[in-house]
């Protein structure tokens, strides 16, 4: 039975037309409650001290600083994807701790010196574009696939895009990778064949003016990305955090 002394205030609501007593926590507990807290919170600090050291103890020296992205070569029949990806591309480069030349800069550069195509800008030298912009990696894209595909119950939208990071000063490829990602969507929802043939037909309208394309692009670039070494501007900012 509990004693008086173990409750410490007096609800204001009342229970079958009498005031209630509440019970307060009483020191055990919260003592408890304390250390669980404590214990917890050491485990946050050992999970983030632990992914840092490997850039604490690492050099900068010879890494590439900076990276130029050319417009990607198009494959595909939709003719707004390499803006898409464009527009896309530069934040997972940055957070991978790498300067990135403002894409729309590199595009008017291009194209003030009469590169006019994805295909004539993949074909400069690199000794030109390094003279020119300073950039110590290029990054060639190509698009394999872009863009909404219709069948006739169900619809996808496919990102597909080569990644290619070259050193300007001597031509090697220094990094390669894949940014793909595709979203299945089956229509009609277990409506029987007429329900699946209307929402063929609505996915397809929806596809019209909404375009899923960029969402897909930047989920792709950003698992591509993941896989190419940090950059300096990364392992400087741990190192200087840890200081």
């Amino acid at each position: 039975m509990m004693r008086s002394d173990d409750y410490c205030a007096v609800s204001w609501f009342t229970r079958a037309g009498s005031l209630a007593k509440e019970p307060c926590y009483r020191l055990p507990v919260l003592r408890n409650m304390l250390v669980l807290c404590l214990v917890l919170f050491s485990f946050n600090l050992l999970g983030c001290s632990s992914s840092t050291p490997v850039y604490q103890q690492q050099s900068t020296a010879g890494l590439p600083r900076s990276i130029l992205v050319l417009p990607p070569v198009n494959h595909s029949v939709e003719v707004s994807a390499p803006y898409t990806f464009l527009s896309t591309i530069t934040q997972p480069l940055a957070d991978r701790g790498y300067y990135v030349f403002p894409v729309a800069m590199v595009d008017r550069l291009m194209r003030e010196n009469g590169m006019h195509t994805a295909h004539q800008m993949h074909q400069i030298p690199l000794d030109k574009l390094y003279d020119h912009t300073g950039a110590d990696t290029v990054l060639y894209a190509t698009i394999n696939d872009w863009g909404q595909k219709y069948q006739v119950i169900q619809s996808s939208t496919v990102v597909s895009v080569g990644l290619r990071l070259v050193r300007a000063n001597d031509g090697a490829v220094i990094w390669q990778g894949q940014a793909r990602a595709t979203n299945n969507q089956n229509s009609g929802n277990g409506n029987g064949l007429a329900g699946l043939l209307i929402g063929a037909v609505v996915d397809q309208v929806a596809g019209s003016l909404v375009d899923k394309t960029y969402v897909l692009s930047r989920q792709a670039n950003n698992n591509a990305i993941r896989s190419l070494q940090a950059g300096p501007l990364l392992i400087e900012y741990y190192q200087t955090a840890s200081k």
